[in-house]
Formats: C-alpha cells, sequence, structure tokens
C-alpha cells in the first residue's frame, strides 16, 4: 500500500506549532478517521496504532492529532479553557478540508472522549461514527444519526458497571473486557495484552465494516 504522509502544523494563538499528521492510502478518498489520543496516550501507542492500520486498509484517511503541549503539561481540565484545545483541532480539520469526505469517523482514547462533541459542528452533516475507547464518562454521547462503539476493561479507574447502562440508555453499544486497565492490556502479562489487543483491534474492524461497509 503507498502511503502519502502529510504534516499539518498549526501555530496555536500563544505561538505554539502543534504538527498533527495526515496519512493517505489512496487518493480522493471520501473517507476521514479523525484520532483523537489521550493524554500520554498517543495515536502511536498499540490500540490507536492498529485501529489507523485497520482505517487505511479500509480506504480512510487518518487525521492523527496532537495537542498542545503547554496546555497539556498544565493538567488543565479540558473544560477550563476548551477552546485552548479545540480550536486548534477545527483549525486542523479545515486545514484538511474535512467537507469533502462523506463519511468520518472519530476514534478518541480516554482525554480525547472529552473533545470529541466539540468537532461535531465541523462533520454533523457527515455520516458519522464513533469509536470511544476507555471512555471518561462525560464523552458518553450521542448525536441523532450516528452509530457508536464504546471499549473498556474491568481494571480500568474510569470502569464502573454504571457505564453499560450509561451508554446503552443513549445508544452506544459498550464491550467490556475483563482484567484490561487503562491502556487496554492486562498488567505484568504482555502474552494476554497481545491477545487483548487483536480483541480490541477486530471489534473495531468489524465495527467499522458494518457502520461504513468494507
Amino acid at each position: 500500500m503507498a502511503m502519502q504522509t502529510e504534516t499539518i502544523d498549526i501555530t496555536s494563538p500563544s505561538g505554539v506549532t502543534i504538527s498533527h499528521t495526515l496519512t493517505r492510502p489512496q487518493p480522493d478518498s471520501t473517507r476521514l478517521m479523525i484520532m483523537l489520543p489521550g493524554r500520554a496516550y498517543t495515536c502511536d501507542f498499540p490500540v490507536l496504532y492498529y485501529v489507523r492500520n485497520i482505517g487505511h486498509e479500509l480506504g480512510f484517511d487518518v487525521l492523527s492529532l496532537r495537542y498542545n503541549p503547554e496546555y497539556m503539561a498544565n493538567g488543565a481540565d479540558v473544560n477550563d479553557d476548551p477552546q485552548a484545545i479545540v480550536g486548534d483541532i477545527l483549525e486542523a480539520l479545515q486545514e484538511v478540508h474535512v467537507g469533502r469526505y462523506k463519511q468520518v469517523c472519530i476514534v478518541a482514547k480516554s482525554f480525547g472522549t472529552l473533545l470529541w462533541t466539540s468537532l461535531m459542528s465541523a462533520i454533523l452533516q457527515k455520516e458519522v461514527g464513533l469509536i470511544l475507547l476507555t471512555p471518561m464518562p462525560p464523552g458518553l454521547q450521542m448525536f441523532e444519526s450516528m452509530t457508536a462503539l464504546a471499549i473498556i476493561g474491568t481494571q480500568d479507574p474510569v470502569y464502573s458497571p454504571e457505564l453499560e447502562p450509561s451508554a446503552a440508555k443513549v445508544g452506544i453499544k459498550m464491550q467490556v473486557l475483563e482484567m484490561l486497565d487503562h491502556g487496554l492490556e492486562v498488567p505484568g502479562d504482555w502474552k494476554s495484552s497481545v491477545a487483548a489487543l487483536e480483541i480490541v483491534a477486530r471489534t473495531c474492524e468489524g465495527f467499522l465494516q458494518t457502520t461504513f461497509g468494507s
């Protein structure tokens, strides 16, 4: 697969340059995957890395986002100043001409699950799917005409049994995996962690194929 890679540089109001990456497996794709990573779980960490590759195999251009390092270093809550991060992301979406895509899938990990609703004004008219990995409870929201999948482990500090009915109430299908932590791994057991990674990747692949067609 001949991959084209483009760097999307955005200069924040504070003068910091944030470099996002757009990868294109084929020319003129009508599908875009937007990856919203966690605070420390970047788009190159295992789950997001493989979901990105799955997206490429299914013909998605993939926008791998980064966050303003000054903002992240402060450890501030996203609700304190959402535009400090969301404004940069929306500018990146403009740079990749999101309007030309017909299908959009948002893939968000932990901290990223708090941000995805702020992007909907830019993509609401598209066919949209949503994958929430280790979702923070405020991120369990839905818009009309969306299909969503959430995945979390029982050893994740964010997990509670109440998450499943909360997700189901708004129409989100949630898969709960035993023994997985916030990184969707089994602590201290690499073999089980690799096996779990395959389960998570195949679940995401199935969701993408069902939602957008293979």
